[in-house]
């Protein structure tokens, strides 16, 4: 299983954690007031490689539907 699940749904992506680990890194790495809706962090696409960088750099999996 996947750290996250990162879903392209045009122009939003949503990334879902999916473990405790994902839960962590989300906490420590988006703000504060990222969005959210229904428990999956909304991101601009312009983000999405710098937050997958992030993600990969901290040693976490993400698979992307």
């Amino acid at each position: 299983m996947s750290d996250f699940l990162l879903h392209d749904r045009g122009s939003l992506w949503l990334l879902s954690p999916k473990t405790e680990q994902a839960c962590d890194w989300c906490a420590d790495n988006l703000p504060e007031d990222a969005p959210v809706w229904v428990g999956d962090f909304v991101v601009e696409p312009r983000y999405v490689d710098q937050i997958v960088a992030g993600i990969n750099d901290a040693g976490l999996t993400v698979y992307q539907e």
